[in-house]
Protein backbone atom coordinates (compact mmCIF):
# COMPACT_ATOMS: atom_id res chain seq x y z
CA UNK A 1 0.00 0.00 0.00
CA UNK A 2 1.11 3.41 -0.39
CA UNK A 3 1.27 6.63 2.35
CA UNK A 4 -1.68 7.86 1.07
CA UNK A 5 -4.02 4.43 1.50
CA UNK A 6 -1.79 3.94 5.14
CA UNK A 7 -2.72 7.34 6.70
CA UNK A 8 -6.19 6.95 5.51
CA UNK A 9 -6.77 3.68 6.68
CA UNK A 10 -5.19 4.34 10.08
CA UNK A 11 -7.33 7.65 10.49
CA UNK A 12 -10.78 6.29 9.15
CA UNK A 13 -11.34 2.74 10.24
CA UNK A 14 -8.54 2.96 12.92
CA UNK A 15 -9.90 6.17 14.72
CA UNK A 16 -6.32 7.10 15.25
CA UNK A 17 -6.03 10.83 14.92
CA UNK A 18 -3.79 13.02 12.61
CA UNK A 19 -1.55 13.68 14.84
CA UNK A 20 -0.48 10.22 16.17
CA UNK A 21 -0.30 9.10 12.65
CA UNK A 22 2.13 11.84 11.62
CA UNK A 23 4.16 10.85 15.07
CA UNK A 24 4.24 7.21 14.31
CA UNK A 25 5.59 7.88 10.21
CA UNK A 26 7.41 10.49 11.37
CA UNK A 27 6.12 13.69 9.43
CA UNK A 28 4.31 16.59 10.11
CA UNK A 29 0.94 16.65 10.67
CA UNK A 30 0.45 19.39 7.93
CA UNK A 31 1.88 16.81 5.61
CA UNK A 32 -0.81 14.29 6.64
CA UNK A 33 -3.61 16.77 6.19
CA UNK A 34 -1.98 16.96 2.48
CA UNK A 35 -2.22 13.75 1.51
CA UNK A 36 -6.25 13.51 3.27
CA UNK A 37 -6.73 16.61 1.23
CA UNK A 38 -4.98 15.33 -2.30
CA UNK A 39 -2.52 18.05 -2.44
CA UNK A 40 0.53 17.34 -4.06
CA UNK A 41 2.96 16.37 -1.14
CA UNK A 42 6.65 18.31 -0.82
CA UNK A 43 5.11 21.42 -2.52
CA UNK A 44 4.32 24.24 0.23
CA UNK A 45 1.27 26.57 -1.22
CA UNK A 46 2.74 30.32 -1.48
CA UNK A 47 1.51 32.08 2.49
CA UNK A 48 1.54 35.94 2.40
CA UNK A 49 3.79 37.15 4.38
CA UNK A 50 2.85 40.05 6.87
CA UNK A 51 4.44 43.42 6.18
CA UNK A 52 7.21 44.60 8.63
CA UNK A 53 5.45 46.66 11.25
CA UNK A 54 6.82 49.68 10.12
CA UNK A 55 5.27 49.37 7.15
CA UNK A 56 2.30 48.86 8.13
CA UNK A 57 1.83 51.59 10.04
CA UNK A 58 -0.19 54.53 8.95
CA UNK A 59 2.12 57.19 9.64
CA UNK A 60 6.11 57.41 10.26
CA UNK A 61 7.25 59.98 12.58
CA UNK A 62 10.88 61.10 12.40
CA UNK A 63 11.68 63.74 15.19
CA UNK A 64 14.23 65.77 15.40
CA UNK A 65 15.86 65.52 12.15
CA UNK A 66 19.50 66.33 12.08
CA UNK A 67 19.96 66.80 15.59
CA UNK A 68 22.25 63.75 14.78
CA UNK A 69 23.88 64.21 11.67
CA UNK A 70 23.58 60.73 9.21
CA UNK A 71 26.60 59.33 7.33
CA UNK A 72 26.13 58.53 3.69
CA UNK A 73 24.69 55.17 4.33
CA UNK A 74 22.69 56.33 7.16
CA UNK A 75 21.26 59.13 4.72
CA UNK A 76 20.43 56.02 2.20
CA UNK A 77 18.71 54.25 4.89
CA UNK A 78 16.46 57.07 5.42
CA UNK A 79 16.06 57.65 2.15
CA UNK A 80 14.79 54.38 1.67
CA UNK A 81 12.51 54.49 4.15
CA UNK A 82 10.74 57.71 3.31
CA UNK A 83 10.84 56.41 -0.92
CA UNK A 84 9.39 53.38 -0.21
CA UNK A 85 5.74 55.49 1.49
CA UNK A 86 5.76 58.02 -1.26
CA UNK A 87 2.41 58.78 -2.08
CA UNK A 88 1.15 55.72 0.04
CA UNK A 89 1.75 56.54 3.92
CA UNK A 90 2.49 60.00 5.79
CA UNK A 91 5.66 60.61 7.13
CA UNK A 92 5.64 63.45 9.93
CA UNK A 93 9.05 65.64 10.52
CA UNK A 94 10.30 67.45 12.99
CA UNK A 95 12.93 69.86 13.06
CA UNK A 96 14.81 72.97 13.98
CA UNK A 97 16.61 73.58 10.94
CA UNK A 98 15.85 75.26 7.76
CA UNK A 99 15.70 73.31 4.05
CA UNK A 100 19.22 74.98 3.15
CA UNK A 101 20.62 73.57 6.41
CA UNK A 102 19.86 70.14 5.49
CA UNK A 103 22.46 68.80 3.18
CA UNK A 104 24.68 69.22 6.53
CA UNK A 105 22.39 66.54 8.38
CA UNK A 106 23.43 64.30 5.27
CA UNK A 107 26.85 64.14 4.92
CA UNK A 108 27.12 67.35 2.84
CA UNK A 109 25.80 65.53 -0.25
CA UNK A 110 23.35 67.64 -2.11
CA UNK A 111 21.65 64.90 -4.67
CA UNK A 112 20.45 63.10 -1.94
CA UNK A 113 18.76 66.11 0.42
CA UNK A 114 17.20 67.32 -2.86
CA UNK A 115 15.52 64.05 -3.67
CA UNK A 116 14.46 63.53 -0.32
CA UNK A 117 13.39 67.12 0.01
CA UNK A 118 11.55 66.63 -3.42
CA UNK A 119 9.27 63.67 -1.89
CA UNK A 120 8.90 65.36 1.32
CA UNK A 121 7.73 68.36 0.36
CA UNK A 122 4.92 66.93 -2.55
CA UNK A 123 1.61 67.42 -1.17
CA UNK A 124 3.40 68.04 1.79
CA UNK A 125 1.71 70.97 4.60
CA UNK A 126 4.69 72.79 5.84
CA UNK A 127 4.30 74.70 9.34
CA UNK A 128 6.93 76.46 10.60
CA UNK A 129 7.31 77.89 14.03
CA UNK A 130 8.61 81.35 15.04
CA UNK A 131 9.24 82.07 18.77
CA UNK A 132 10.21 80.28 22.05
CA UNK A 133 9.22 76.42 22.34
CA UNK A 134 6.92 74.69 24.90
CA UNK A 135 9.61 73.57 27.21
CA UNK A 136 11.23 77.40 27.45
CA UNK A 137 7.61 79.14 27.51
CA UNK A 138 6.82 76.20 30.40
CA UNK A 139 10.08 77.08 32.42
CA UNK A 140 9.54 80.66 32.35
CA UNK A 141 5.86 80.40 33.82
CA UNK A 142 4.48 81.99 30.28
CA UNK A 143 1.82 78.69 29.89
CA UNK A 144 -1.27 79.00 31.69
CA UNK A 145 -1.24 77.10 34.91
CA UNK A 146 2.17 76.62 35.01
CA UNK A 147 4.20 77.84 37.81
CA UNK A 148 7.41 79.56 36.69
CA UNK A 149 10.38 76.73 37.81
CA UNK A 150 13.25 77.91 38.90
CA UNK A 151 16.82 78.66 36.82
CA UNK A 152 18.40 75.77 39.30
CA UNK A 153 17.65 72.44 40.19
CA UNK A 154 17.76 71.87 44.11
CA UNK A 155 20.59 70.47 45.64
CA UNK A 156 21.57 67.23 45.42
CA UNK A 157 21.59 65.07 49.37
CA UNK A 158 25.03 64.96 50.71
CA UNK A 159 26.30 61.45 49.94
CA UNK A 160 29.98 59.88 51.24
CA UNK A 161 32.54 59.26 48.46
CA UNK A 162 32.65 55.78 47.50
CA UNK A 163 35.11 53.67 49.34
CA UNK A 164 34.29 55.81 52.65
CA UNK A 165 32.24 54.20 56.12
CA UNK A 166 31.05 58.30 56.60
CA UNK A 167 27.09 58.91 56.75
CA UNK A 168 25.94 62.05 55.49
CA UNK A 169 26.13 64.87 57.93
CA UNK A 170 22.10 66.08 57.01
CA UNK A 171 20.85 62.73 59.14
CA UNK A 172 20.19 63.01 63.29
CA UNK A 173 23.03 61.08 65.01
CA UNK A 174 21.15 59.17 67.56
Amino acid sequence: MDLVAVIRHRERVEGVSRREVAKSLGISRNTVKRYLKGAPVGQRKPTPRKKPALDRARERIIDELGFVPFDRAGGELLFNAIAARYERRSVLVTTNLSFSEWPKVFADDEKLTTALLDRLADRATIITTKGKNFRMRRRQGELPGSPALPNDPPPLPAVAPAGTSERPTSRKKR
